[in-house]
C-alpha cells in the first residue's frame, strides 16, 4: 500500500470531516499518529490545517461540529451527510481544512473514524489555521 500525503488532496475552500467515538484527545491523537494512515491511506498528523474535538459522552452531531472555527460554512451540509450515513451522535470529530479527501481511498470501512465527506464552502480565511 502506497501512502498518500494529505497535501495530494489540497483544495482551497474545502473541508474534509471524520467523526467517531474516541472520548479523549489523547486517544484520538494516538489513533491519528499510529493507525489513521492504515485505515485511510493518508498521513494527516502534523499538517497543521485541522481541528479536532472530543467529548466523554456522545453528543448530537450539530453540537459536535458547531465549535469548529469555520463550521458556519459547512455545518448544515455536514449534519445532513451524517444523517444520510445514519449518524446522529458521536463523541469526536476531526476536520482538515483546504482538503478534499476522496472517499474512494478509504481502506477500512470499519475504522474507528468514519469519513463523512469533503464539503466546499466560501470563505477567504479557511485553511489558514
Amino acid at each position: 500500500m502506497k501512502l498518500r500525503s494529505i497535501n495530494e488532496y489540497d483544495q482551497p475552500n474545502c473541508v474534509s470531516i471524520w467523526v467517531g467515538n474516541f472520548i479523549s484527545e489523547v486517544e484520538l491523537d494516538s489513533y491519528l499518529y499510529k493507525d489513521f494512515e492504515d485505515d485511510f491511506g493518508v498521513i494527516v498528523a502534523g499538517r497543521g490545517r485541522g481541528e479536532m474535538i472530543t467529548h466523554a459522552k456522545p453528543v448530537e452531531i450539530i453540537e459536535l461540529l458547531r465549535p469548529f472555527s469555520q463550521s458556519r460554512f459547512f455545518l448544515v451540509s455536514a449534519v445532513n451527510e451524517c444523517e444520510r450515513h445514519g449518524i446522529s451522535k458521536s463523541t469526536c470529530a476531526m476536520v482538515e481544512y483546504a482538503c478534499a479527501y476522496d472517499a474512494a481511498h478509504v481502506l477500512n470501512s470499519d475504522a474507528p473514524l468514519k469519513f463523512i465527506g469533503a464539503f466546499e464552502y466560501e470563505s477567504n480565511s479557511a485553511g489558514n489555521q
